[in-house]
């Protein structure tokens, strides 16, 4: 079984606040690489603002937990 979103932040050190649990999700999900308008469009994350997920897709790369496709 895959771990948790919540855990995955967790062990990376950052605070797993529901913003971060929803977008890291996602990404889990759909398991492709994914742009910020389409992961903004996605049912549960339309109510998380622009700069919040800007921010924690930041995060999560920082941590290691995602990475950029150029």
């Amino acid at each position: 079984m895959a771990t948790p979103p919540s855990d995955m932040l967790r062990a990376a050190g950052l605070r797993r606040i529901p913003a971060r649990i929803a977008i890291l999700s996602r990404i889990e999900e759909i398991a492709r690489p994914v742009s910020h308008a389409e992961l903004s469009a996605l049912p549960g994350l339309t109510d998380v603002d622009a700069i919040t997920l800007y921010r924690t897709l930041s995060a999560l790369e920082e941590a290691g937990l995602v990475h950029r496709v150029f």
